[in-house]
């Protein structure tokens, strides 16, 4: 088994390497409160699951126009993108239509339930 929303593993009675697996899951934790991935656009794409669980904050790197971003209908987080791209981003969730829409050099924290990305505050970067 695993944590609904990080995927981390769960340990079990009967684990010979309990301290291995608490140490992965603390790991996990803290990087899914502190890391930062970069991911260069060339246009509508999506994040992936480990993206999503694996990082807080995902800068959007790339000279592409506007364009899509697909969240992973799995993961429920709080989560912060920068969009460093010369083009608009528009958030989605790839199995509905709510979306929300970063501006060029704007990052944005977002609260994502699975479905629904409810913005949270959007600032000019600094």
């Amino acid at each position: 088994m695993a944590s609904p929303n990080l995927q981390i593993t769960d340990i079990i009675f009967n684990d010979d390497n309990k301290e291995v697996i608490h140490n992965a899951a603390i790991a996990s934790l803290d990087d899914a409160s502190n890391s930062h991935a970069t991911k260069a656009i060339t246009g509508n794409t999506s994040l992936t699951s480990a993206e999503t669980t694996g990082n807080f904050y995902i800068e959007l790197t790339g000279t592409f126009g506007a364009f899509t971003l697909d969240m992973p209908d799995t993961n429920k987080r709080f989560m912060c993108i920068e969009n460093n791209t010369t083009g608009i981003c528009t958030l989605r969730n790839s199995a509905s239509s709510g979306t929300i829409t970063i501006a060029v050099d704007d990052l944005m924290l977002f609260f994502y339930d699975g479905t629904t990305i409810l913005e949270i505050t959007a600032m000019a970067v600094p």
